[in-house]
This record gives structure tokens, C-alpha cells and sequence, in this order.
């Protein structure tokens, strides 16, 4: 059974115990502790603000039998740190998990190199990682990696599930979440949520053909598309 990561503001108790009966279920808080440089490590994952739960929810309602492991980033507001991020994502391959789902990403001046690192070490690792592009386009991380799937957000053909593009920064495809919400909702168009969406097709894929490593899976979806 494959293992998904899903990195965000985690999810919440009824969504748990709608799916804890089907599900492995595990995961935990990376936050500050107090204004030190530590990272704490907190049990209690239950999302504050929704955005992680619909990721969740998204991703569920694609895919069974998977098990999933949780990392909470966020509090009531979408905001982290660069050193949590990347403590996120070490967390995701300690736990040995298949896919990551980072609905998500930091604005910075300079490519982070710490993140640049950990994002390598899950692609050595052969676990796949997909990220959420800026909604407005611009450069944001992890989504700029070549290592890392780039997930927009656009419109689609009848038929068609999403559209690939072959760019420098790395492999780039646009979906939709359109479906998924009502359509005055502001969240029908939000790379987040396209994100999960992709996240959810791509942990079926694995479950129908066998698990893949990064160069095969981009391979599979372009005879896919």
C-alpha cells in the first residue's frame, strides 16, 4: 500500500474519524518552540484554518487504500518558516512515504539551498513530490525545483484530466479543481487544490502500475496526457 505525505495546516477531527476506519493514519506539528532556533514537535495535527483538510479531503476522495502521514506547517494563518519546510519534508522521508503533497510554497529573493537539498535527498529516495505553483505565476519553492512536480491550475478540454509542459525549471502540468467546487467558489481555481487533485491521480496510478520513481512517472503521464 503506498504512502502519502501531505505537508500543510493538517486535517481535522471529523475528517479523521471518517477516515481513520480505512486508513493509516499518523502525523504531527512542526512549529517554533517559543523564539529559540528549535523545532517542536507536537502530536496534535488538527487543522486551523480548513486549507490542509480540503487538501486531504481531495486527495481521499480520489484514491483508497493508501495510508497517510500528516505534517501540520501551519496555524491559523498560511504562513511557515524555511527551516520548518525542510523539516517537513525530512520528516516525509524518515517515514518512508511514497508521494508528498506540498499545496504550498515560499517567495524568496534566492533559491533556498537547504530546500533545494531536501527536496534531492526525497528524489534519491524515490519519492515523488509535488507542489502547488504561485497562483499568480510567480517564482516560488518548492515548485521551482527540476526535481519537483509543478502543479498550475487552467483550463482543460472536455476529457481531459490535465496538460503537461516540458519546462527548464522541470516538468510542469496544469489541471483543475473546478469540478471539486461550486463555481462562484474562490477555491475552483486555486493551484492548491489542483495540486491535491493531482496528487489524489497520480497515487491511483501508482496503485494501478506499481510505485515509480521520478523519470518513469513523468515518462507514464506524457503518454497519459
Amino acid at each position: 500500500m503506498i504512502k502519502i505525505g501531505i505537508i500543510d495546516s493538517g486535517i481535522n477531527a471529523e475528517q479523521l474519524s471518517l477516515i481513520r476506519n480505512i486508513s493509516s493514519i499518523d502525523g504531527l506539528y512542526l512549529k517554533r518552540l517559543g523564539d529559540t532556533d528549535l523545532i517542536d514537535r507536537d502530536s496534535n495535527f488538527s487543522d486551523e484554518n480548513g486549507h490542509g483538510n480540503e487538501c486531504f479531503r481531495i486527495i481521499s476522495s480520489i484514491i483508497t487504500n493508501v495510508n497517510y502521514y500528516i505534517v501540520k506547517i501551519f496555524g491559523k494563518q498560511l504562513e511557515t518558516e524555511l527551516d520548518i519546510l525542510v523539516a517537513a519534508i525530512e520528516t516525509c522521508i524518515t517515514e518512508r512515504v511514497d508521494i508528498i503533497n506540498i499545496s504550498a510554497g515560499i517567495r524568496l529573493d534566492k533559491t533556498p539551498e537547504k530546500l533545494r537539498n531536501v527536496c534531492y535527498k526525497a528524489y534519491l529516495n524515490g519519492i515523488i513530490i509535488l507542489a502547488a505553483q504561485h497562483y499568480q505565476g510567480k517564482v516560488s519553492y518548492p515548485a521551482q525545483f527540476p526535481y519537483v512536480i509543478s502543479v498550475g491550475t487552467g483550463d482543460l478540454s472536455n476529457g481531459e484530466y490535465f496538460r503537461f509542459f516540458d519546462m527548464d525549471e522541470g516538468p510542469v502540468f496544469l489541471t483543475s479543481a473546478a469540478d471539486l467546487f461550486p463555481e462562484d467558489s474562490d477555491w475552483s481555481k486555486s493551484t492548491s487544490f489542483s495540486c491535491a487533485k493531482m496528487t489524489g491521480y497520480i497515487g491511483n496510478l501508482f496503485n494501478e502500475r506499481g510505485k515509480m520513481n521520478f523519470e518513469k512517472l513523468i515518462g507514464e503521464l506524457i503518454t497519459l496526457n
